[in-house]
């Protein structure tokens, strides 16, 4: 299963993710006889999962009762990152629960502090959102899961280490701190970050448990219309290219992932450029037109788009 869908975003196919704890169980396929005999290595109709949810927690002291531990180690029903080879998550959804927090142990009051905070809001993800906290609802849910991918912060900008598996092009949308160091009490101590990325098809994470929750009643307009400009800008397959056009129902036209139109001479289509950065088109080329792009932010500066 996650082959195909790795597959489909990699030919372009758009993937959302509105969950938390994604993917976090390796499984397999197969049908075995009352004394263990295996009968079919790829029926559907028998998932098989040796989770063993009992002391010790360590998975890698409790794989040992899969039969596939000494015939073949990358089929094991274990931890994504732990089957040899290891193929992390976070390759797939660019966040993991091994970064996220499970909010239990909190006070109501304490949950009732905890919210995302937008790090970037004129992200086209965040298109008629007011303010830049939302889903505390959600977080103030007990049994609530979070992923993360792990980052790093410079001049106030976070960015993925890559050190997880995460892609090094995942954008951390969104961030909450529900490490212990803020939280003493909680049952699992860690982040939850929203995140994108792009692999020719665009990836979405919610890293929260309970999003359906924000999609209906009064408390939670910001992440319905997250929804809503996911489901729009993502309808259509990549590769994303500046002569597919994108129609909205508002019937606005935009390009959505390729940065290099330029309609005037000035500054390429669909850009917000922050601080004093500067934007040149690349190489020798007449005014207008699709061309690379030169960005000079050395000062430290930061610049992105809203068409990513």
């Amino acid at each position: 299963m996650r082959d195909h869908v790795e597959g489909f975003i990699a030919s372009g196919g758009n993937v959302c993710f509105f969950n938390g704890n994604t993917c976090w169980w390796q499984v397999r396929f197969e049908r075995r006889d009352s004394s263990g005999g295996l009968i079919s290595s790829n029926d559907p109709r028998s998932m098989v999962c040796y989770k063993m949810e009992l002391p010790p927690f360590d998975p890698q002291t409790r794989i040992g009762a899969d039969p596939m531990f000494s015939q073949d180690q990358s089929r094991l029903t274990t931890h994504w990152h732990l089957p040899t080879p290891p193929r992390p998550e976070n390759k797939l959804t660019g966040v993991s629960y091994r970064n996220g927090a499970f909010n239990a142990g909190l006070t109501s009051g304490q949950r009732g502090s905890c919210n995302y905070e937008s790090e970037f809001p004129k992200h086209w993800v965040f298109q008629n959102v007011n303010g830049t906290q939302f889903a505390n609802s959600i977080f103030t849910l007990d049994g609530i899961e979070t992923d993360a991918a792990l980052f790093s912060r410079t001049n106030g900008v976070p960015g993925a280490t890559g050190q997880d598996g995460s892609p090094l092009n995942t954008i951390v949308l969104a961030t909450c701190d529900l490490t212990r160091s803020r939280f003493p009490t909680i049952a699992q101590g860690g982040m939850a970050t929203m995140c994108l990325y792009r692999n020719v098809g665009v990836v979405f994470s919610a890293g929260l448990m309970g999003w359906h929750y924000g999609l209906y009643g009064p408390t939670e307009p910001a992440m319905q219309n997250i929804t809503r400009n996911l489901l729009l800008r993502l309808r259509q397959r990549g590769p994303w290219k500046m002569d597919r056009a994108l129609t909205l129902p508002s019937g606005q036209v935009v390009y959505p992932y390729y940065f290099e139109s330029w309609s005037n001479g000035s500054q390429p289509d669909g850009w917000i450029v922050t601080g004093a950065a500067t934007i040149s088109k690349g190489g020798l080329a007449p005014p207008t037109g699709n061309h690379s792009l030169d960005v000079d932010a050395t000062m430290g500066q930061t610049w992105f788009t809203e068409n990513y």
